[in-house]
């Protein structure tokens, strides 16, 4: 009887020890590629083990395992990037490590934001006024500073005076234009890291920002404004606002993106990719509304 009982003893002995040596974690590469704003590491491991991953040796964060399997969204930046992916499971512990490809910058967020934010406060400028600016604009942009400073020292006190009314008349109108359009513009300061940049009735505006350079961003419209003329429309028009502030033509890209929707089957779920002076659109479709990523 002794003998038997110990036998059963030794038996499961051997069985939790094999038990506990079974611990798995998988990845589904070694070198992952950012893809939209993100880059998502995933794999397999036991179905009640615990998760963590660290990126560059920084802080230690859980991941969700279902099912046995999990995943882990990593937000690119400039810089090859080491993960550490680490699962317990039973008092053993297993890890492995993998690598996110670096991205390029879309450029200096204030810069973007800046520039985002003059062309949304140009809008709700009076039509003439718009005009105005424009004309200002192409002038400067074909005068020389030199030629500028001798056309200056020729005018009269008297044109030198209106010059002065009318751009303080100007200065009160963009500054009247801004507070109106105070909630449809870029914040100045947003945090590391994929954040919620601007939230509208038909649209968002997501930004993956590392120490002042836009690595990505993203453009998002509910399925349910994008179905009405009115969604469309908002839509349409700050897709091509963010088109011209990150220095893509704004027209060309409407124009793809529009043929491109016309001949969308409704099995598809991603669409050509949309490039213009460096910048991608690439768009995806899903039950919730379309997605624009916007890197280069």
């Amino acid at each position: 009887m002794k003998k038997w009982l110990a036998g059963i003893a030794g038996l499961a002995m051997a069985a939790l020890l094999s038990g506990c040596g079974s611990i798995k974690l998988t990845t589904t590469k070694t070198n992952y590629q950012p893809s939209g704003m993100v880059a998502v590491v995933k794999g397999e491991t036991n179905k009640n083990a615990k998760v963590t991953y660290t990126v560059d040796g920084g802080q230690q964060k859980k991941a969700a395992v279902k099912s046995s399997g999990y995943a882990v969204e990593i937000a690119p930046t400039t810089k090859k990037q080491t993960v550490k992916i680490t699962a317990k499971n039973g008092g053993q512990t297993t890890s492995k490590t993998v690598y996110v490809a670096a991205a390029k910058s879309l450029g200096s967020y204030a810069k973007i934001a800046k520039n985002y934010n003059q062309i949304v406060t140009a809008t709700a400028l009076p039509a003439a006024t718009q005009k105005q600016l424009q004309e200002q604009q192409a002038q400067s942009s074909s005068t020389s500073k030199a030629a500028a400073a001798a056309q200056a020292a020729q005018m009269t006190a008297a044109q030198k005076q209106a010059m002065a009314q009318q751009q303080q008349a100007l200065a009160a109108q963009m500054k009247a234009a801004k507070q109106k359009t105070a909630d449809q513009q870029l914040p100045t300061n947003p945090k590391n890291g994929v954040s919620k940049l601007l939230d509208q009735k038909d649209d968002k505006i997501y930004g993956n920002v590392e120490n002042n350079q836009l690595i990505g961003a993203t453009l998002f419209i509910p399925m349910k404004s994008f179905k009405s003329k009115t969604g469309q429309k908002n839509f349409g028009t700050t897709f091509a606002l963010l088109a011209q502030a990150f220095g893509a033509k704004p027209k060309e890209v409407m124009k793809q993106f529009s043929k491109a929707t016309k001949n969308q089957k409704s099995t598809q779920t991603t669409m050509k990719t949309i490039k213009s002076n460096g910048v991608k659109f690439d768009t995806g479709v899903a039950t919730n509304g379309i997605y624009i990523y916007i890197t280069k």
